[in-house]
């Protein structure tokens, strides 16, 4: 029993006091917690491009070329709002994605936020 009071006890020292010999690895120990759960839920991330380019495919009529642009440029989150970014935002030219199709794509991209 009374280990057990003496592990509860270090742990709550643990989280609780700011000395720097215990912040220090106290924050790497957190920083890497925090790190493994954010690539752990990168595969939820990839499901929204994947979901946005599926809901462009049913709401737009795509060329094959205009479709191969959309899935590699909707591959990741991170390169699908990069894409809105450019042409949605900041309206550069898309040489495969224009008028309507631009519009509605740029539509349902925002709609992922």
């Amino acid at each position: 029993m009374k280990k057990l009071l003496v592990i509860i006890f270090l742990v709550l020292a643990f989280f609780t006091i700011d000395h720097p010999i215990v912040k220090g690895p106290r924050d790497k120990l957190f920083n890497q917690t925090m790190s493994d759960l954010s690539a752990a839920s990168k595969v939820n991330k990839e499901v929204k491009a994947k979901r946005a380019l599926e809901q462009i495919r049913q709401q737009v009529r795509l060329t094959d070329k205009q479709e191969q642009h959309l899935a590699s440029a909707l591959r990741t989150v991170k390169s699908m709002y990069a894409w809105e970014h450019k042409y949605c935002l900041n309206r550069e030219l898309n040489e495969y994605l224009f008028g309507d199709a631009l519009r509605q794509s740029c539509s349902v991209i925002a709609s992922t936020h």
